[in-house]
């Protein structure tokens, strides 16, 4: 499959979820918007560069760490204000958390990808989930005590 097509079918899975959260989308604010959309304009690259593994070069691994860390960066600061935004906003970054951790293990299952980025792949896909965990069961403490 074309890694284009793919790309389309996220963006359009992506624009018609925030379509039916668009009452909590337009409270985003700008900072979030702008980070959010930047999250997704990463992760499409990212898959871009995942469907051309065959070719996989230095630059391709070296565009692919820097889309997977910057990502990461963005998502875990998203995270960090898990309690300062509503639960529609708060499902738009879940949704691309999730999104983001599956090219990130399909990255880590590639043969031509540098071990370092493997290493690094690993590390994002296990501790993005745990500390998403880790927000969602604190708010759910602070609103029981």
């Amino acid at each position: 499959m074309n890694g284009w097509i793919v790309i389309g079918i996220v963006f359009a899975t992506t624009f018609l979820l925030l379509f039916f959260l668009r009452k909590g989308f337009r409270k985003l604010g700008r900072q979030y918007g702008i980070f959010s959309t930047l999250v997704f304009a990463l992760i499409c690259l990212e898959i871009s560069v995942i469907m051309d593994y065959g070719v996989l070069s230095g630059l391709h691994n070296i565009l692919s760490g820097i889309c997977m860390c910057m990502a990461t960066m963005l998502l875990l600061w998203m995270l960090s204000k898990w309690h300062e935004r509503n639960e529609s906003l708060n499902a738009v970054v879940i949704v691309l958390g999730i999104v983001h951790v599956a090219c990130v293990m399909t990255v880590v299952s590639l043969p031509n990808i540098n071990p370092y980025l493997k290493l690094i792949a690993n590390i994002v896909y296990l501790a993005l989930p745990a500390l998403a965990g880790y927000e969602i069961s604190e708010g759910k403490k602070n609103a029981a005590g």
